[in-house]
């Protein structure tokens, strides 16, 4: 018996072939899909689900948002947004009433308006703000509005000049003033920085350290005594016993 498939066999076995690769996808689609309702995809991460852009999910469902009048779909997320000149009040997009002197924002969860450059906001309202001289305007619309030039300070709502004393200068921000390198302040004066002997200068130059080997005691610096077997601290500003020795009153005794 001839082991030759015949033509009818052959399209027989060619028909059924083709069944099972169209069937194939079709039943991995539906068990990649499975659990996942209409108007929503597979999540990106992990399992689970999420509704596309114009859904929001409820009751394990994905519902189309109602969007009010005046209203867009947000950009991201499935939520909305009112439109510019509107605010969201109660699930609507109420218009928002604008006074003189003002300009709307996008801003949905203020009263959506902000106050021009020059004016400020008083009680619902954009007031012209009043500069006094030397100073001028933040463009910021909460009080007061303005700031003082530097080398002004702000006294009783004016801008009063800065009174630098002697050995003094305008400090970085310009609103108060510091004293010069070797001297410090003492009330509304710059006092000179006495440096007692055995003594020098600090970084900030408005106070004095002592040198190695000597010890701050009030107004001058006293040499102190490093006893054997001991040395200057770190700093050099008092003694340690070396090692295997232990402190005891003024001298070092070994352990």
């Amino acid at each position: 018996m001839s082991n030759r498939l015949t033509p009818a066999c052959l399209s027989v076995l060619c028909t059924v072939l083709l069944a099972i690769t169209l069937v194939a996808p079709a039943q991995a689609q539906k068990l990649t899909t499975a659990g996942v309702p209409e108007n929503a995809i597979a999540a990106t991460y992990g399992r689970g689900w999420e509704c596309v852009h114009g859904f929001i999910e409820r009751d394990a469902a994905c519902r189309k948002v109602e969007l009010p009048p005046n209203a867009y779909l947000s950009a991201i997320g499935s939520g909305w947004s009112c439109e510019r000149g509107y605010r969201q009040a109660e699930g609507q997009c109420v218009r928002v009433v604008i006074p003189e002197n003002a300009n709307p924002t996008n801003d949905i969860y203020t009263k959506g308006w902000d106050c021009s450059r020059g004016f400020i906001e008083r009680d619902g309202r954009c007031d012209g703000i009043v500069v006094p001289a030397n100073a001028f305007l933040t463009g910021q619309s909460f009080a007061p509005g303005w700031e003082c030039e530097r080398g002004y300070a702000v006294v009783s709502g004016q801008c009063r000049a800065i009174l630098v004393p002697e050995h003094g200068y305008l400090d970085r921000s310009g609103k108060t003033w510091a004293c010069d390198f070797g001297y410090r302040r003492g009330g509304d004066a710059c006092l000179v920085v006495s440096v007692p002997a055995n003594g020098y200068l600090g970084a900030s130059g408005s106070e004095w350290a002592c040198d190695r080997g000597f010890a701050r005691q009030e107004n001058a610096c006293i040499a102190f005594t490093v006893p054997a077997d001991a040395h200057l601290d770190t700093f050099g500003e008092r003694w340690e016993c070396n090692r295997g020795f232990l402190r005891k009153g003024a001298a070092c005794v070994r352990r």
